[in-house]
């Protein structure tokens, strides 16, 4: 409380068994620390392998709290413009998700637009009669690129963030360069 933490990742070794004791300490931040976003691992990737499941665990926890900020506030400027639906949001998996499952995994918003687009490629491949795409997606900062393989995407179950492995599967989407927004010029 002191240090004004705002976010805490919980990954004990054994709870992809038995989640009993993740669970008592989320509790109890939570009764103590109202308002701090808490992720447990038994929640995200429960799954042997403690170095990944933790890894995962820590990066929702560092993403969460700005991107669902980012997503209320959204979400309240839409309603005040008079917006009546439920927030529906990209999937790494493609597709769409609601703000409740990315609020417990934000990370499922990982590289998701650039999915859409995978997802939009394909479609228009089916279109086409084109089975074997390569995709590719230029914003701002980055040179994206996907392959649709007779007709279908390619899922990377252990995506690496950084050079943190983690158990968040999503459609392979890999960054090879910059984007137009990293152009400099003189």
């Amino acid at each position: 409380r002191k240090e004004g933490i705002g976010s805490v990742a919980i990954s004990f070794l054994w709870s992809f068994l038995n989640s009993d004791h993740e669970r008592r300490v989320r509790d109890r931040i939570t009764r103590d620390l109202p308002g701090t976003y808490v992720c447990v691992s038994h929640e995200l990737a429960p799954l042997i392998g403690e170095y990944e499941r933790t890894a995962t665990t820590v990066a929702n926890a560092y993403v969460g709290p700005k991107l669902i900020g980012y997503l209320d506030r959204l979400g309240k400027r839409l309603a005040d413009g008079g917006y009546r639906h439920p927030l529906l949001l990209a999937h790494c998996m493609g597709g769409l998700t609601t703000m409740e499952e990315i609020r417990v995994r934000p990370l499922l918003t990982l590289d998701s637009g650039p999915v859409s687009g995978v997802l939009g490629a394909r479609y228009f491949g089916g279109v086409y009669g084109e089975p074997d795409i390569i995709c590719a997606d230029m914003g701002g900062t980055t040179f994206d690129v996907a392959l649709i393989e007779g007709g279908e995407y390619i899922l990377d179950e252990e995506p690496v963030i950084d050079r943190y492995t983690c158990l968040i599967p999503k459609v392979a989407v890999e960054s090879v360069g910059a984007g137009g927004g990293s152009i400099v010029w003189c």
